[in-house]
């Protein structure tokens, strides 16, 4: 299968550095024309191109392509598919920077791929290169690399637009390519979709590598829990949380988030889980929409959390606010810090049996290494609010109020000492009093 892609930003730094990633990859060779033989340097300069020609600047001034071919090619065939590209998108006789890479892929095998990177504004109408169909016309030129270099008895990849890029190739005069297409029946029958395709693609093998989660089990997991509620969408949604799973319904459909945070599309998942097993199972996004129609995931989600897990993640908000203010003290010497800590404090006060109360009260002790200016600010606080009348209920900030909102945030709680109360106030100051630096 020859895959092609484009995509088009200006990260010029990091895309230099990725052209000369070893990690992965066990040779990289540069080449550029126009431009700098150094990957940094080249990919920077067409970058400032891009930036020069156009009339009112534009963020889109890098557009990289990568060609992965299922067969090595000749240094002859490379440049006819390059040649075959920038006839396509314009770009003949633009300033590039290549990288040829080869690594091993999932099967083992070690096949070269190449990149390219173009400026993407035309020199002389100094307008951004026109990607519009670019799907279908990529699978144009991946079609006709095919055919020019594998030869027309080779098979050739059915992609999701082949009806239209048959349409293009036949409108650019290239009729052999489309009769092969049409031969081989690439043509006939319904588009393919990467959510039937049961191997895993590049980004997942990425994720896995990164994670560490198999997602051929994570699949099969996944497809055994909806087999068994396939009709009840509510114990679906449970037995997934019940494994540690989340469900979240994102800008691009229903999607699972596994242990270590990473995200997967749970239509995909299920699909290449039924393909690899021969089962006759295929789910549309709009099947995926359709099923948990009516269901409040959230509310779910918030249900199946254990109380003291939803507590916990609460506290680590807070909790980061007084640590990450401590350490700002030590580099701003001003009162700002003092009124954070300020806020941290009454939000002690508000919830004194709160189990990261204590925790709070000793990050404030941090507050000692300060410079001179923020204590005597903080001292004046505190000597201001011991001063207040103990029945004057502190008022919280309201971000915190926002996150200790839910019923089930600790109450005050007061402790009678003979004839006398002792509210949180008296408690918090004598920790603050011993924190205080003397």
């Amino acid at each position: 299968m020859t895959t092609l892609k484009a995509t088009i930003h200006s990260g010029y730094d990091n895309l230099g550095r990725h052209l000369i990633k070893t990690e992965d990859n066990e040779s990289v060779e540069i080449a550029a024309l126009g431009v700098s033989p150094d990957s940094i340097t080249g990919v920077a300069e067409l970058h400032a191109l891009s930036k020069a020609r156009s009339r009112r600047g534009t963020r889109r001034t890098l557009l990289h392509i990568s060609i992965n071919p299922t067969r090595e090619l000749s240094a002859v065939q490379w440049q006819h598919a390059w040649d075959v590209y920038e006839a396509q998108f314009g770009l003949v006789g633009r300033e590039y920077v290549q990288a040829r890479h080869v690594k091993a892929r999932a099967d083992g095998s070690k096949i070269t791929h190449c990149h390219r990177v173009y400026a993407t504004i035309d020199p002389v109408k100094r307008t951004v290169v026109n990607l519009d169909n670019q799907f279908a016309r990529n699978e144009a030129v991946a079609r006709a690399v095919e055919y020019d270099c594998y030869g027309p008895t080779v098979p050739m990849t059915k992609g999701r637009h082949n009806r239209h890029a048959a349409l293009i190739l036949q409108a650019q005069g290239r009729s052999d390519v489309v009769q092969a297409m049409l031969a081989q029946g690439l043509c006939e029958g319904p588009p393919a979709f990467a959510s039937e395709n049961s191997e895993p693609t590049k980004s997942e093998i990425e994720q896995q590598r990164r994670t560490g989660v198999d997602v051929g089990k994570l699949a099969l997991q996944v497809l055994n829990l909806y087999g068994r509620f396939a009709d009840k969408p509510i114990a679906f949604l449970a037995a997934l949380y019940g494994a540690g799973y989340t469900v979240k319904r994102g800008d691009r459909g229903w999607s699972l988030i596994d242990k270590t945070g990473a995200v997967h599309g749970l239509g995909r998942l299920i699909n290449r889980a039924a393909k690899a097993q021969g089962q006759d199972l295929r789910l549309r996004q709009a099947d995926v929409e359709r099923f948990f129609q009516g269901i409040d995931v959230e509310r779910l989600a918030r249900a199946r959390t254990p109380k003291r897990t939803r507590q916990r993640e609460e506290a680590k908000q807070v909790l980061g606010v007084a640590t990450n203010l401590a350490s700002a003290g030590q580099n701003h010497p001003s009162p700002d810090p003092a009124q954070a800590v300020a806020a941290v404090v009454r939000f002690a006060e508000k919830q004194p049996t709160h189990p990261v109360s204590q925790k709070l009260l000793r990050h404030l002790s941090l507050v000692a290494v300060v410079p001179v200016a923020a204590v005597i600010v903080l001292a004046s606080w505190v000597l201001q609010k011991l001063r207040k009348q103990r029945a004057a209920d502190p008022v919280m900030p309201t971000s915190l109020q926002e996150a200790y909102s839910s019923d089930e945030a600790p109450q005050i709680v007061v402790e009678q000492v003979g004839s006398t109360s002792v509210g949180p106030e008296v408690a918090d100051s004598e920790h603050l009093e011993d924190a205080a630096p003397s």
